[in-house]
């Protein structure tokens, strides 16, 4: 009870899996839809292809993570650490973390 497979192409849409340690785990092709991610380590995660549509990875650390291919659409990435993170256009993100817009 309370298990949760974490392979390439499991469905984990809607949970609450804040802080979680998913440090170069293969979740390619995954739907992590609406999923919550805040504080979560995924460090060096394989994550291409995945569809994040409406996730919460506010302040996750997500660094050398491969996003390529994935669907970031109304997902929430403040404060998040994309520091040598494959994008999903293929590009490497060079900054270090996402900002909070001001006034937040």
């Amino acid at each position: 009870m309370g298990a949760y497979l974490i392979a390439p192409n499991v469905s984990l849409a809607g949970l609450d899996l804040s802080g979680v340690n998913l440090t170069r785990e293969n979740l390619q092709g995954a739907n992590l839809s609406q999923i919550n991610l805040n504080q979560a380590n995924l460090c060096w995660a394989d994550l291409r292809d995945a569809n994040f549509q409406g996730a919460n990875l506010s302040e996750a650390n997500l660094s050398g993570a491969n996003l390529q291919g994935a669907n970031l659409s109304q997902t929430n990435l403040e404060g998040a650490n994309l520091s040598g993170t494959t994008m999903p256009n293929g590009e490497l993100h060079q900054c270090a973390l996402i900002q909070k817009p001001a006034g937040r």
